[in-house]
């Protein structure tokens, strides 16, 4: 069965970044590891990575979205 965990992680710019909005300085990242119960050798990585409050798909909810895929167990 495949088990879904994340955290976020916050990147440092080396240098500000413009934008429409402003200038970032840093920007979150949400790390998501997959990993199968019937297999220990067996993990996955991948990366939810939006702009906060600039990308379309951006919203308030958006960690405990993340959270409710994650807690889906895939057999």
């Amino acid at each position: 069965m495949l088990h879904a965990t994340w955290k976020k992680h916050q990147l440092q710019f080396k240098q500000p970044g413009g934008t429409s909005r402003g200038v970032l300085h840093t920007k979150n990242s949400w790390i998501i590891e997959f990993t199968d119960s019937a297999n220990s050798d067996s993990k996955g990585v991948g990366e939810a990575s939006i702009i906060e409050n600039l990308s379309p798909d951006w919203n308030s909810d958006y960690e405990n979205k993340i959270d409710a895929v994650c807690k889906i167990s895939i057999r």
